[in-house]
């Protein structure tokens, strides 16, 4: 693969070094735009707990089970997750795996059971629908200006605001064109 070469960087005398990945506030930001660090190092924390949980699952009962999950494992699985959320399909399969492992430790389920009737037995959410919620929630704030200011200037206007005619849809958002896939995107309140 051909590196770019870039200009170096300098800050008060020193020049800044190139890397590969950088950790800031938790998110772990590659220079190829992808999230392969970033979810490794998800996985590899969450894992770590769900063995600490597995040692556990004869002494605790059900209930203290599913606390360990949902206080100490899912936060990890769920971290600013509206913005790695365009992660691989693969990425996110992942993550799933160690949802399902913890509601089989929960539930005392082997791998033999389906995840449907896993998942009917533990009665949680699916990571990709909180997921979902959880973009549902930010994009509700950023409407309402709830949000912080910079988050709140990226919804585009409402119709009725720019248009001088009386409209049957004023309340709704302006689309967006995207250049990358020629489509519009239509938000709605």
């Amino acid at each position: 693969m051909h590196q770019q070469s870039h200009p170096s960087l300098n800050m008060h005398g020193h020049i800044i070094p190139e890397v590969g990945h950088h950790k800031h506030l938790g998110i772990i930001l590659s220079n190829d735009c992808s999230w392969h660090e970033h979810i490794n190092f998800i996985v590899n924390k969450a894992w770590k707990r769900v063995h600490i949980m597995r040692r556990l699952k004869f002494t605790l009962d059900k209930k203290s089970l599913e606390v360990i999950y949902t206080s100490f494992i899912r936060p990890f699985l769920e971290y600013a997750d509206v913005i790695w959320n365009n992660c691989s399909m693969a990425e996110k399969d992942i993550l799933d795996k160690i949802q399902n492992e913890c509601a089989r430790i929960v539930s005392g389920a082997t791998k033999l059971v389906s995840l449907d009737k896993l998942q009917q037995e533990v009665n949680w959410s699916s990571l990709e629908e909180r997921r979902r919620v959880h973009r549902l929630i930010l994009f509700y704030k950023m409407i309402n200006g709830l949000a912080p200011e910079y988050l709140t200037n990226l919804v585009p206007p409402n119709i009725g605001s720019t248009s001088s005619y009386n409209l049957r849809n004023p309340d709704q958002l302006r689309p967006v064109y995207s250049r990358t896939n020629q489509y519009y995107i239509f938000f709605y309140p």
